[in-house]
């Protein structure tokens, strides 16, 4: 009796389009923050001892600190994708 032959086949997209929009869309978020840092450093210069700008001050900050790890998080995945590909683990079919 024949034995009849099963396979799995997976595939792994090489489409980096969500991933380009995703960083496109970290890398606005990141300008918009530093925009908004930018303008509490100024209102800083005049007003040091100002508790509620040094308190948005220190949120901005942090938010970039957050953002930035995002983007970075995303180079990384891509950079491996991009490994892979050159690697020849996959194929620009898959």
């Amino acid at each position: 009796m024949a034995n009849d032959i099963k396979c799995i086949t997976m595939s792994i997209s090489t489409d980096t389009t969500d991933l380009g929009k995703a960083m496109s869309s970290i890398n606005k978020e990141i300008s918009a923050t530093q925009e908004q840092l930018n303008v509490v450093v100024k209102a800083l210069k005049l007003a040091l001892s100002n508790k509620n700008l040094l308190t948005q001050n220190y949120r901005l900050l942090k938010k970039m600190g957050e953002t930035k790890n995002k983007l970075q998080t995303l180079k990384d995945e891509q950079a491996e994708v991009e490994q892979q590909y050159q690697n020849d683990k996959m194929d620009q079919g898959k």
